[in-house]
């Protein structure tokens, strides 16, 4: 949908090695100087390489960047993705239910501008934390090495900076073109001069556009010839790729095609049939040039949730799927994609519909949670759930060879949504799939023929008129007026007055030393109450 996240993708994959660097410490001083570093890293390059690996986790890391002194996790929080979901919620293309659950509601409706709040914090934090891993980087290459392992590390430093620069330039100041002489933000540079460190001020548009595209410009000179091993690193592609990006911002059309050319020497599109089934979040794409690298494995059981997949994903755990926030595009885009372009079926309809999805989607599936929404709970009829549970069931059955027919566990629950009106929407998220096993053997059970089947009209049908319901006669509403009329508590403050043992003619008795029994009367009542007749209840 935007443009600005398209070679970015976030995919489960092998894991990225992340590791402070062993250069550090130093055992003469405990702390290494920059000179002695780079002795170290002249003789012995790959110890630079923890760094380098630090550059890609930092994109990947989880809950690393909110700095508000808070000790509750914060939910959205998980690196370069976050930003990109707030990013795109700020836009027109994206929207998404505004509830408690949804952590960026505030990007959806435009209220996280302000400088202390969490979004643009740790957007800030994630920037300048790769900008320092890049300049630590940068630090410990002297400027005229002939390493050439060194020389490719310094191009990925050199990438990442001018990553974090460009994002943080988009975010915190107006597009480049009629803006260059506007403020962006502080430049911070591994040889920029001590004094500046306290009092870094902002710099224009210009002078940081200059900086992000001298360093890919290094960078793509560095990168000749590096072979790298994982997609999450850059290569000379991702170089191009991102200064063709920059050159589109500053208006140079023509060397932003150039580069875009260059970034995709050696990589395909995918084809009609590669993106009508699922695969499009693969990192072994041919299509994708970079990729952050997730592993869901290396994510806390108790953080799940709190993942790019768990916010986005419509078929993974997470706050999509148990809270129903399932990130949606704007119906004015969705009607502007023709019904021929194969984009549209990455969607589905208002009635749930997409040419790409049949009922081999969940077929084979072991587990089936199935949520049921209508605009009035009362309305549903038991047989009418029967009918949609022998429905799904029949979506999600596969038959082995032997014949032995393996149903789906499905778990279904209910839920009101007044806007539906006479609609009812079903939300399957289907688990347990075995994808290898079904290919081998296991073949889909074919829908009986009359669940759910559309019936055909006969052309010549005469349709009765839906009769509307008789509206009940509603009693009209009487005004009523305070005070209108006596009641039995006009006097209330003069009855609240008398004790209650009085207003309920009780009398207590009490018993004397003698075991005998009195009425217990209080003074100035003697003459006004007569004494207790023999036999009678306290209570008349």
């Amino acid at each position: 949908m935007k443009a600005i996240n398209k070679i970015w993708v976030f995919a489960l994959g092998t894991a990225v090695m992340v590791s402070c660097s062993d250069l550090d410490t130093f055992p003469e001083s405990g702390i290494v100087t920059e000179d002695q570093k780079k002795e170290v890293v002249e003789d012995n390059p790959e110890r630079l390489q923890a760094d380098i690996n630090t550059l890609s986790s930092i994109f990947t890391k989880l809950l690393p960047n909110w700095a508000g002194g808070s000790a509750t996790p914060f939910h959205n929080d998980f690196s370069y993705p976050a930003v990109c979901i707030a990013t795109d919620g700020n836009g027109a293309d994206m929207v998404s239910d505004n509830s408690d659950y949804e952590w960026f509601s505030v990007a959806f409706e435009y209220s996280d501008r302000n400088a202390n709040y969490a979004v643009p914090m740790f957007t800030w934090n994630f920037c300048y934390k790769l900008n320092k891993q890049a300049n630590d980087i940068l630090a410990t290459i002297p400027a005229d090495t002939e390493n050439q392992t060194l020389i490719y590390y310094r191009g990925q430093a050199l990438v990442a900076r001018a990553f974090a620069n460009f994002t943080l330039a988009q975010r915190f100041q107006f597009t480049y073109k009629g803006n260059e002489d506007k403020p962006t933000v502080p430049i911070v540079t591994w040889d920029m001069p001590a004094e500046r460190a306290g009092a870094n001020p902002r710099a224009t548009n210009a002078e940081i556009y200059k900086l992000i595209y001298d360093d890919l410009t290094q960078a793509i000179a560095d990168l000749e010839g590096f072979q790298r091993t994982s997609k999450a690193a850059a290569d000379r592609n991702v170089a191009y790729g991102m200064r063709a990006r920059v050159n589109l911002v500053m208006n140079n059309w023509g060397e932003a095609a150039t580069d875009a050319e260059a970034a995709l020497s050696g990589y395909t599109f995918l084809s009609k049939d590669d993106v009508s089934a699922p695969g499009f979040n693969s990192a072994n794409s041919p299509s994708w040039i970079w990729a952050g690298i997730y592993k869901a494995a290396d994510t806390p059981a108790n953080y799940r949730n709190i993942t790019w997949g768990g916010h986005l994903c419509s078929f993974a755990r997470g706050y999509t799927t148990s809270q129903g926030l399932y990130k949606r595009i704007n119906s004015l885009l969705y009607n502007m994609i023709p019904d021929t372009d194969v984009r549209k079926g990455w969607w589905i309809n208002a009635s749930l519909e997409s040419p790409l999805l049949d009922h081999t989607l969940i077929s084979g599936a072991k587990n089936i949670l199935l949520n049921i929404s209508t605009s009035d709970a009362d309305s549903l009829a038991l047989d009418e759930v029967m009918e949609i549970l022998k429905y799904i069931q029949s979506h999600a059955s596969v038959q082995a060879p032997d014949g032995t027919v393996h149903d789906a566990n499905i778990i279904w629950g209910t839920s009101v949504k007044p806007q539906l009106g006479r609609r009812i929407e079903l939300v399957v998220v289907a688990t347990g799939f075995d994808s290898a096993a079904i290919e081998r053997a296991a073949k889909p059970v074919v829908p009986p023929a009359d669940i759910l089947a559309a019936q055909p009209r006969e052309e010549n049908t005469v349709l009765e008129p839906i009769k509307p319901r008789p509206v009940p006669t509603l009693r009209p509403m009487t005004q009523v007026m305070l005070g209108e009329r006596p009641t039995r508590y006009k006097n209330i403050e003069a009855q609240l007055a008398v004790p209650a043992y009085r207003t309920r003619k009780a009398e207590l008795i009490v018993e004397t030393s003698t075991s005998r029994k009195e009425v217990l009367k209080e003074e100035g009542d003697a003459a006004a109450k007569p004494p207790q007749e023999k036999g009678g209840s306290l209570f008349d």
